[in-house]
């Protein structure tokens, strides 16, 4: 999902979104998905992440003083310092033929744990996923940083 294609709520007001784009213009980067989401003390904070052509953009939307002030801090993590990017989805049943969806998105560094229930959130946190597991690390399997030895045929799975 792209910034213009999230809706409105939850998360990105029109201030928000501007300054969004002005600070991605002004770094002269591409976007390829975002996500966004509720966070701090009393949920007045958002989180917003912008995967790149060139990296992570990371960026926080706070009050500053009073919620009628609010400032946007961001930065931009080089794909090379992006570590631990791990989508997980679990399908179950609600009742009879109905059943729900629930995504998890954790990112080692920089720190980041999400989990949603909601179709259309959980298709944008799933093309954010797609695109930061793209672009994260190097293609081709690795060893563990656990020093297990673990061999390249090895399952990694639990």
């Amino acid at each position: 999902m792209r910034l213009a294609d999230w809706p409105r709520m939850p998360y990105l007001n029109e201030e928000l979104r501007e300054w969004v784009a002005l600070q991605l213009k002004a770094l002269g980067v591409e976007e390829i998905a975002i996500f966004a989401l509720e966070c701090g003390p009393q949920d007045e904070e958002r989180r917003v992440l912008v995967a790149t052509d060139i990296g992570l953009w990371d960026g926080l939307y706070t009050p500053r003083g009073s919620t009628a002030r609010y400032a946007l801090r961001s930065t931009l993590h080089a794909w090379q310092a992006v570590r631990g990017v791990r989508l997980e989805a679990e399908t179950f049943r609600l009742w009879a033929l109905e059943h729900q969806t629930r995504w998890q998105m954790r990112i080692t560094r920089p720190a980041l744990e999400v989990t949603i229930d909601d179709p259309q959130l959980g298709a944008a946190l799933a093309d954010f996923a797609k695109a930061c597991l793209v672009m994260a690390e190097p293609a081709g399997w690795q060893a563990p940083d656990d020093g297990s030895g673990a061999e390249a045929g090895e399952s990694l799975s639990r």
